[in-house]
């Protein structure tokens, strides 16, 4: 049931020095979490999971779009995926409370605006302003619990 959230809203500044990028605004979820005991996990499955939700320029105000899947150590780092071949990233823990989330290291990352979505899948990929992303440690009550995700 551990978790913890990453986030950045990039200011009007900052996206004027940036011209070409895309995301205006990124959240990182990270959890670990335990399944229900089964025949097959005595103790119950322990995997860890992600959400990953981000704004773009010329999006509308209303939901984020969303990345969700599975995530593993990999080194220093920790690499998390999309299922069906829907890219990922990487995640590298920086001094101060921060993650760096790089794009490049996957190439990509399908998005959507929902769970059951169909319609407006979006990938987001690296670009000029878009390879990474260094977001700063959330509030614990701004993170929800895995199953409010």
């Amino acid at each position: 049931g551990a978790r913890i959230c990453f986030s950045r809203v990039y200011d009007a500044d900052h996206l004027k020095k940036h011209p070409k990028q895309q995301v205006t605004e990124m959240e990182f979820r990270l959890t670990y979490y335990t399944h229900e005991p089964d025949e097959f996990f005595p103790k119950g499955q322990r995997n860890y999971y992600f959400a990953l939700l981000a704004k773009l320029r010329g999006q509308g105000p209303d939901e984020p779009l969303i990345a969700e899947g599975e995530c593993a150590p990999h080194g220093n780092s920790i690499s998390c995926g999309v299922e069906c071949d829907g890219g990922g990233v990487m995640l590298t823990r920086r001094d101060g409370g921060k993650v760096l989330v790089d794009l490049t290291a996957l190439g990509r990352l399908r998005m959507t605006s929902g769970c059951d979505a169909e319609e407006g899948v979006v990938e987001l990929v690296p670009g000029e302003d878009d390879k990474s992303f260094l977001l700063s440690k959330a509030a614990e009550s701004s993170c929800p619990v895995y199953d409010d995700w």
